[in-house]
């Protein structure tokens, strides 16, 4: 058995400290997440990649001749070698950020998600009921205005007979005519319901297929409206471009080969 002075000269690695610990000191987790992404370390392996992309890169991509056709082809394979090694050396670090982003975000989504319920159905619970009450003062309004108009048009219409009695037909023609294009008088009654600081509606207008929203009435939908509204789809058109290559043909448009130069590192 070895001395217990050789023993406890054994260097040993440093116990890291435990996590609940660790939360609880630093309730906010932000710069201990920087000093491991940013620490020396990483910003060292990191400057030694630059270098190697500064090295590959200076000389350019300008291609004029074959020779340096040659060049520039042998630098795209040297590149794409080098970003797989890039790419490979920031993958743990985007990993753990990934993942550290998204635990954040599901935490975050369940302390909201009773938040955003009641947010949703107290939004759509108050705008239903102002619509019913927007609703029924215009269906008032509506009643007071046609209930005017027939009073004014009966008024007009003694007053005619009245004019006619006294023999003076041109004014009586006159009033009734008067009688039949009067305008309906324009009533606005005030809304009932109480005004909540810090909430408000506004306008929100937006569009839907008639008979609600439905495969069926999308496709009812495409065949009535107007050419103007209907949009161009980059994805089934880049598709007919490479199913039908120099040959694709629409009117209005045109097809051409953009190229795309493929590099094995």
């Amino acid at each position: 058995m070895a001395p217990a002075t050789a023993v406890a000269r054994v260097k040993r690695e440093p116990s890291p400290p435990l996590p609940a610990a660790i939360v609880r000191f630093y309730p906010n987790p932000s710069e201990i997440i920087r000093e491991y992404i940013e620490s020396d370390f990483a910003r060292e392996l990191a400057t030694e990649h630059e270098r190697k992309v500064k090295v590959l890169t200076d000389e350019g991509a300008e291609v004029t001749d074959p020779i340096s056709y040659v060049r520039v082809g042998e630098r795209l394979v040297d590149v794409a070698a080098h970003r797989k090694d890039v790419e490979a050396w920031f993958k743990p670090l985007k990993d753990f950020a990934f993942r550290l982003h998204r635990m954040i975000c599901d935490r975050e989504a369940e302390v909201l998600r009773p938040l955003v319920a009641f947010q949703t159905d107290g939004k759509n619970n108050r705008f239903r009921l102002e619509q019913d009450d927007a609703r029924r003062r215009r269906e008032e309004e509506q009643r007071l205005a046609e209930a005017a108009r027939r009073d004014e048009q009966d008024r007009l219409q003694r007053e005619a007979e009245a004019m006619q009695a006294r023999g003076e037909t041109a004014v009586a023609e006159q009033i009734m005519e008067q009688a039949i294009h009067a305008p309906a008088p324009v009533f606005a009654i005030p809304s009932a319901l109480p005004q909540t600081r810090g909430v408000s509606t506004r306008e929100n207008w937006k569009w839907r297929p008639i008979g609600g929203d439905t495969p069926a009435a999308r496709a009812r939908a495409l065949q009535l409206i107007p050419r103007d509204y209907l949009e161009l789809s980059e994805l089934k058109l880049n598709a007919y471009a490479r199913a039908h290559k120099g040959s694709a043909r629409l009117p209005g448009l045109e097809f051409y080969d953009a190229g795309s130069v493929t590099v094995r590192g």
